[in-house]
């Protein structure tokens, strides 16, 4: 701690720094949205309620010593180019509130790597403070493996849901609640932890890191992840390389061995998991599809960059604009398939909206254009030819002199977690996750601080970089400038921090309250809540939308006509804005339905081709399908979604019962009533209590002429259905040819209660009256 400054500057000073330990303490161990019954803040909330205080008392405290952060440290100009250029994308961007929320994580994350470089700069607590957090780092990589070890051996301690797709290749995910995630966290920590293994002369916790060490790699290889291991493979090439620049002792070897030996054990690990058995995938298939389209999770990447070029090549220059990708890529999709193009990518799981390219560089592109590629360019030049510098200069001095042999390894070991992180970054998105970026900050500060040698007392040497972390400079009014806009940056990401956290409950009370089918009510006043809090939630749409559809279907069972539609138009804008943030199959799909209940039936139509052409194998949407046409009066196109339904599964008896009505309403449309009367008793015997069948049955007996029989099968209907205004109008004009025009009257009224608007109804009981008024003259 520097005691030159004042007293309220060093205890925001130290405020700012343990704060920042609590984020990287708390990030790994906070239970994700992906867990059963225990339910803590996510991950990203925590980093908004720990980092933004604390960026914040930094800047209090620097500007309270009239200090500002020096950018020419490495990586800090092109740091603030690269957050500079991606706020002024804002002004462009289709999505303004995607685009300032990201804006806000990238300040966050920027300005902490300005504060940990300060903080860990700092001469006199540098030392020791760089030995906490890092030691604080490594104990909580290996909790995150051991908990990982639980779950290999079958055992669940949290109660997490198996993460999805995982039930046959029983990839261990953790508390991340994804297999990746905790790959691209740990590829980070395992060369960090052989910095701090140098950092320490402690045997029993040079042990207690190695082992750690192992357990690490050892669940980077059963999460399966092929990014994390091509990252491995990067960072032990940088470790190799940067160790042929000096001179190693007898330890160092022996240590070098070890390690050499631990990663071949692990490979044969993967090979032996991966590679025999039915319940995994063959290593080389895991290998090979991580790029081509040889497997469902390669198609899918593959897919997300060709798309993601697609909007490179349409806007070179500046790009779209900061979170465009997650709201255009369902239309650049769209086009990536127009015509029949491409169809070799449609059997991807890639069904939903994407919100991450897989490639950090590419969404770059995508997202800021040629211009962003180019200072993250400058970025990655910039850092390599920094640390390239750094760990020349201290290879070149006298061994053992000033602790240069330590600052050398943790530079060494820095290096190489953040060239694993680079590598995983070409085939997943880790710099949009709190964990592994904030550890990626963490590696690029420590490796930054990493040349200035200091004495066991913490003093600096004369040897490495003579300069200080901060200049003085500034004051005043700028001074309070830069404290007024850090509270405004604590305060705004804690509240986004608490409007997350109270967005995830919403979700899943939500959740809970629809598939229990307990409140209808409640369920759209939990998902409406939470959509205040988090507006650009896309599961939160979808839940509300599911909600509003399920609210419209019950108001038409009632007969409720105008709270049927209202409820229908609802649904579908909360549809299109579940897309454009959220995206799945069943957004379309139930799009199409809720049109379906308006009667806009080209619109209904439209929406389920989006879904048959995202997913061709969908029994619902190909059920939806032949409905819409059915009712259009298209019986062959009905009967064509029907078979190819019937190709899926030739056993599902809704669609053989549906298959059985669309023949009867095809043979009635053509005036053969006999053979529409067979297809609807196939029809009713398969379901006896079915509605459709048995008015369908009902209509070819009045065709017949046995009115009689039709009135009885349309009574058992309309006492089973008694909202259903269908049955009543069929049952209606039975009634007035049967020459009962009261009861004829009752059913058109009906009728008219649910649908006042209905122009059949209205001619019907015009009609009745006409008839009534002929039969009352003498």
């Amino acid at each position: 701690m520097n005691k030159s400054q004042p007293p309220l500057s060093r205890l925001l000073a130290t405020a700012a720094y343990w704060l920042h330990v609590a984020a990287y303490v708390a990030i790994p161990l906070a239970l994700s949205s992906a867990t059963k019954e225990t339910f803590l803040v996510p991950k990203d909330a925590v980093a908004r309620l720990t980092l933004g205080p604390g960026l914040a008392f930094w800047i209090a405290s620097a500007a309270m010593c009239r200090r500002c952060p020096r950018i020419a440290i490495p990586a800090g100009l092109p740091l603030l180019a690269f957050a500079g250029w991606a706020g002024l994308s804002c002004l462009w961007t289709p999505s303004p509130a995607l685009a300032l929320r990201d804006f806000l994580n990238l300040l966050l994350f920027v300005g902490s790597y300005f504060c940990l470089f300060d903080l860990l700069h700092d001469p006199e607590a540098g030392w020791w403070r760089r030995r906490v957090l890092l030691t604080a780092c490594v104990c909580l990589g290996a909790a995150t493996a051991a908990i990982g070890l639980l779950q290999f051996l079958g055992l669940q301690p949290f109660f997490f849901f198996d993460f999805v797709g995982n039930v046959d290749r029983k990839q261990i995910f953790s508390t991340f609640g994804n297999p990746n995630m905790l790959a691209e966290y740990l590829i980070q920590l395992i060369p960090l932890t052989l910095g701090v293994l140098s950092m320490t002369g402690a045997a029993r916790q040079r042990w207690l890191a190695s082992r750690a060490g192992a357990l690490m790699l050892m669940m980077v290889i059963l999460t399966g992840s092929r990014a994390a291991w091509l990252g491995v493979c990067a960072s032990g090439v940088v470790f190799a390389m940067a160790g042929l620049w000096r001179r190693q002792s007898a330890m160092s070897r022996r240590r070098g061995l070890a390690f050499s030996g631990l990663l071949a054990a692990c490979l044969v690990l993967a090979a032996v998991r991966f590679g025999s058995g039915q319940a995994v995938e063959p290593l080389s298939n895991r290998l090979t599809s991580i790029m081509s389209g040889g497997g469902q999770g390669g198609s899918s990447r593959l897919l997300e960059w060709l798309v993601s070029l697609d909007m490179l090549r349409d806007h070179p220059g500046i790009g779209l604009g900061l979170g465009s990708f997650q709201t255009e890529f369902l239309d650049y999709r769209g086009q990536f398939f127009a015509n029949g193009a491409h169809p070799e990518f449609l059997e991807t799981i890639a069904a939903a909206n994407a919100k991450h390219s897989h490639n950090e560089l590419i969404q770059v592109g995508a997202e800021l254009g040629l211009v962003g590629l180019g200072i993250a360019a400058w970025l990655l030049v910039d850092l390599a030819l920094s640390l390239i510098r750094r760990l020349r200069q201290l290879a070149g001095e006298a061994e053992g002199g000033a602790e240069s042999i330590r600052e050398w390894l943790l530079l060494r070991a820095s290096a190489a977690g953040l060239a694993a992180i680079l590598v995983a970054a070409q085939f997943a998105f880790p710099f949009h996750l709190a964990a592994p970026a904030g550890l990626s900050l963490l590696l690029l500060a420590v490796a930054g601080t990493a040349g200035v040698a200091r004495r066991k007392d913490g003093a600096p040497e004369a040897t490495g970089d003579p300069e200080p972390a901060v200049g003085h400079g500034g004051g005043g009014a700028l001074a309070w400038v830069a404290v007024a806009g850090g509270a405004v940056l604590a305060i705004t990401s804690c509240v986004i921090g608490v409007q997350t956290f109270r967005a995830e409950v919403l979700l899943k009370r939500t959740e809970k309250a629809l598939l229990t089918n307990t409140d209808i009510d409640q369920a759209e006043y939990l998902a409406t809540t939470g959509l205040a809090a988090n507006p650009t939630d896309g599961r939160l749409h979808f839940m509300l939308a599911l909600t509003l559809q399920n609210k419209g279907e019950a108001a038409a069972r009632a007969g409720n006509r105008e709270k049927s539609v209202a409820a229908y138009r609802r649904a579908v804008a909360e549809y299109e804005l579940a897309g454009r943030y959220f995206g799945d199959v069943a957004i379309p799909a139930n799009t199409g339905q809720c049109y379906t209940g308006l009667g806009n039936f080209p619109a209904a139509r439209e929406a389920l081709m989006v879904a048959i052409a995202m997913d061709p194998t969908s029994l619902p949407v190909l059920r939806a399908l032949a409905v819409n046409e059915t009712v259009t009066g298209n019986y062959d196109g009905a009967l064509d979604w029907i078979r190819k339904a019937l190709t899926q599964d030739g056993s599902d008896e809704a669609m053989r019962l549906m298959l059985h009505r669309i023949q009867g309403e095809r043979a009635l449309s053509q005036g053969h009533p006999e053979e529409a009367e067979k297809y609807f008793a196939h029809a009713v015997e398969l379901a006896p209590a079915d509605g459709a069948g048995l008015l369908g049955l009902a209509r070819a007996k009045a065709a017949q002429g046995d009115l009689e029989g039709a009135r009885a099968i349309l009574e058992r209907v309309v006492a089973a259905s008694p909202g259903w205004p269908v049955a009543h109008s069929v049952l209606a004009s039975v009634e007035a040819s049967l020459g009962n025009l009261d009861r004829a009257e009752q059913h058109v009224r009906i009728v008219l209660r649910a649908a006042p608007h209905d122009k059949r109804a209205q001619q019907m009981l015009e009609v009745i009256s006409r008839r009534r008024a002929l039969a009352e003259k003498p």
